[in-house]
């Protein structure tokens, strides 16, 4: 029987980029000192350029801070073509780990992609 530890993690979201990143880069620095066992980027708003921020926020994360990170690509406003191109973004960043939140919407089910690694 292996016993259970428990698991710290965040969520963040991108900020707005008229606001910039200076408050959130610093809060992930004091998060980071937590050891979390992940961090979550839930996808910015349809109003910005998700490269930009949840890509450019996630790669942070996972590489200069070195936390695990996943990104949540909510698909109520995302088509299919623009999360098979954020999950391939997100791939060469380094964030394997996608989850695919489906609200309401199913037409872009057939992307679902949850904890999965991709084969190479």
């Amino acid at each position: 029987m292996t016993k259970q530890t428990p698991s710290l993690s965040f969520e963040v979201f991108p900020p707005n980029p008229e606001v910039g990143n200076a408050k959130i880069i610093a809060a992930l620095k004091d998060m980071q000192g937590l050891a979390p066992h992940f961090i979550s980027v839930t996808a910015s708003n349809n109003k910005f350029n998700i490269k930009e921020t949840t890509v450019r926020l996630a790669d942070y994360i996972q590489n200069d801070l070195e936390i695990p990170t996943i990104a949540h690509l909510p698909a109520i406003y995302l088509t299919k073509d623009k999360v098979a191109e954020t999950i391939a973004d997100l791939d060469k960043v380094g964030v394997q780990k996608s989850w695919l939140f489906v609200e309401i919407s199913f037409r872009v089910l057939s992307l679902k992609r949850i904890f999965v690694t991709p084969q190479t």
